[in-house]
């Protein structure tokens, strides 16, 4: 298996960008959570990830830092 095949096998969200926000490889979960919160296709990791550490989103999706890593919560669980 590549890995590739095996960051979308992934039932978590990952993102790998570059210090521009270009983003180098993501799974498919990742690209669904983000046009879940923000309406759009992930085209740029570093401004998803200040979207994520600020918190912006407008339901009541509950965003949890841990250890460098992002946690959403979603109103229906």
């Amino acid at each position: 298996m590549s890995v590739k095949e095996a960051i979308a096998a992934l039932s978590s969200g990952l993102c790998f960008y570059d210090g521009t926000g270009r983003v180098l490889l993501l799974n498919e979960q990742i690209e669904n959570e983000c046009k879940e919160l923000t309406g759009e296709s992930l085209y740029d990791g570093k401004a998803f990830w200040t979207f994520l550490t600020e918190g912006k989103t407008s339901d009541k999706t509950k965003i949890t830092q841990s250890e460098g890593s992002i946690i959403v919560e979603y109103p229906d669980g």
